[in-house]
């Protein structure tokens, strides 16, 4: 099936459990999982997110409204065969030991079996019903790797693939017993949605946290030397901006507030 909905209340059972059991799947890994349901609760929101939910609609809906997200489910699912297509071509033209997969640095790339993590097109829907509800939460913060096209050049794409992917660990550890989403939106920035609203000084505390995490890897480059990884975080987006602007402008915003921060240093 190129596209599935579900329904959170079924008998036996349930739309959640349903959804995560198909996410263990490989076939059905990274196909569009829409959820259709009466349930506005935020709890059930943020299950279905959770269990690898890539879209979500409450019951009534407009089928013009349902439509429109099963085209962009569609879009998505597109893309996904298109890159994973270029990717089996390229292997079969190279052996397995060197074969590197393509990936450019504007990628946005996706994590398996990583907490809190979300793919960039779930995690901005994710946002899209926290701005149609009336549900509270934090803010959005943009954390940049500094020296990312640096580090792009100097490696292969494997390692580089590996790089982001420990960073995302880095990230994912740091925010551990925070109520929080993130996801890799390309270009050395992740983007993370704090769930809570958070403490004073939330962004440099998590930057601190991000770094501790990144010493205790001892990330190196492919000669072996040291790798040096600094990130920087931009302040908190919160809901005065998310009111006035679209998904797309909150995190704009928070992508050009972390290169001021950048700047200034």
């Amino acid at each position: 099936f190129d596209c599935i909905l579900l329904d959170i209340q079924m008998p036996g059972v349930g739309g959640i459990e349903l959804c995560g059991w198909l996410r263990n799947r490989p076939l059905y890994r990274r196909v569009p999982i829409i959820m259709l349901t009466a349930m506005s609760e935020r709890d059930y929101i943020d299950r279905a997110f959770e269990a690898g939910a890539t879209d979500y609609i409450t019951k009534p809906f407009e089928t013009v409204e349902l439509a429109a997200r099963i085209r962009v489910a569609e879009q998505l699912l597109s893309e996904i065969k298109s890159k994973d297509g270029i990717e089996r071509q390229l292997a079969d033209m190279t052996s397995t030991l060197d074969f590197q997969p393509a990936v450019d640095l504007e990628d946005a790339l996706s994590f398996d079996d990583m907490p809190g993590h979300l793919e960039l097109p779930t995690f901005k829907n994710y946002l899209e019903r926290i701005k149609r509800s009336s549900f509270r939460y934090g803010g959005v913060i943009a954390i940049k790797i500094i020296s990312i096209a640096e580090i792009y050049r100097g490696m292969p794409a494997r390692d580089y693939l590996n790089f982001i992917a420990d960073i995302g660990d880095a990230v994912s550890v740091g925010l551990r017993g925070e109520n929080f989403h993130f996801s890799y939106a390309g270009s050395g920035y992740f983007l993370l949605l704090a769930v809570s609203v958070p403490k004073p000084g939330f962004a440099r505390e998590i930057r601190d946290r991000i770094h501790a995490q990144i010493d205790d890897m001892d990330l190196r480059n492919p000669d072996t030397s040291s790798l040096d990884v600094r990130v920087e975080t931009s302040r908190v987006q919160g809901t005065q901006l998310f009111a006035t602007n679209t998904v797309e402008g909150v995190i704009e915003a928070a992508i050009n507030d972390v290169e001021l921060m950048i700047a200034a240093q």
